[in-house]
Parts: C-alpha cells; sequence; structure tokens
C-alpha cells in the first residue's frame, strides 16, 4: 500500500446558502391590504390561498435575487481562476491547451487529461473546476425557483375574480 503522488480533488458541493434578504416591507404590507380586500369579495378559502400564495411568491422572487447574486459571485470567480490558469502557460502549445481545456470545460467535460500536471495540481485549475460545479448547481436551483414562481402565475391569472359588492346583492 503505497501513497498516491496525486492530490485529491475535492468533490463539487452545493455552495452555501446565500446570506437572507428581508423581505420588503412594502410588498409585504401590499400582499396584506390585497389579502384584506379580498377577504370581503372572494370566499374564506379562495382569501386564503391567495394570500399564501402572495407570501409564497414575494419569498420565492427574494431567493432568486439572492440566486442572481450567488450566480455573479461565482461568475466573477470563474473569470478569475481562467485568467490565473492562463497565465501559467509557459509556450504557445500550453496556451492552446488551456483554451481548448477551458472550451470543454463548458461544455461540461473534464477537461484534465490534455493539461501537463503542474497545471491540473495548480489552485487556480482546482478552484475553476470547483466554481463551475457550484454555478451549475445554482443555476438548476435558480430553474426550478423560476418554474415554482411561474406556477403561481399561473394559479393567480386562473383565479376568479372577485365579485364586485354591487352585484352581491
Amino acid at each position: 500500500m503505497g501513497c498516491s503522488s496525486q492530490p485529491r480533488t475535492p468533490p463539487v458541493q452545493a455552495p452555501a446558502p446565500p446570506p437572507v434578504i428581508a423581505m420588503d416591507p412594502a410588498a409585504v404590507a401590499l400582499i396584506d391590504r390585497c389579502a384584506r380586500a379580498v377577504e370581503g369579495t372572494t370566499p374564506a378559502p379562495q382569501a386564503v390561498m391567495f394570500s399564501a400564495a402572495a407570501r409564497q411568491r414575494l419569498m420565492l422572487v427574494n431567493v432568486t435575487q439572492q440566486l442572481r447574486a450567488a450566480e455573479a459571485s461565482t461568475e466573477a470567480r470563474i473569470a478569475k481562476a481562467r485568467g490565473a490558469l492562463r497565465g501559467l502557460a509557459r509556450t504557445d502549445k500550453e496556451k492552446a491547451q488551456i483554451a481548448i481545456a477551458l472550451l470543454d470545460l463548458d461544455d461540461g467535460h473534464d477537461p484534465s487529461s490534455s493539461l501537463p500536471k503542474r497545471i491540473v495540481t495548480n489552485d487556480a485549475y482546482r478552484d475553476l473546476i470547483e466554481a463551475h460545479g457550484v454555478l451549475q448547481i445554482t443555476r438548476a436551483e435558480h430553474a426550478k425557483i423560476s418554474a415554482q414562481i411561474d406556477a403561481i402565475d399561473k394559479v393567480f391569472a386562473e383565479m376568479p375574480a372577485p365579485v364586485p359588492p354591487s352585484e352581491r346583492w
């Protein structure tokens, strides 16, 4: 049993949860006002559903804002790692290998087999690989939450309009 001379690459981990962004007090107040207005003209179950869906949608919009911020910081991290990786090239051949490896990485392939060992074991390369994984996870979460927002919007569009007080009598 011998020790491997190659360093272990840490597994790609989910991004750290983004900082909690407080819901906009004006938006919460507007939802409360709308809920009270709907309660007076709509059967109770629909009013409760409207209020809950509106709050859920607001929370999901806040999460998408957090994910956008996480995506932007991860993209900046990727750009920095790409620059550092390009700076490691000593020859034109290595520059070409790095350019091809970056294209492979963008296509979702593991480019390590085409690069010299000194580049693959460099921190900039490992950071680039990890950041790409984090970005994929963040984008997948963003897509899921956007689909949930679209579903809530569809429910709102299909809800019957409240009956005006003049028509109830």
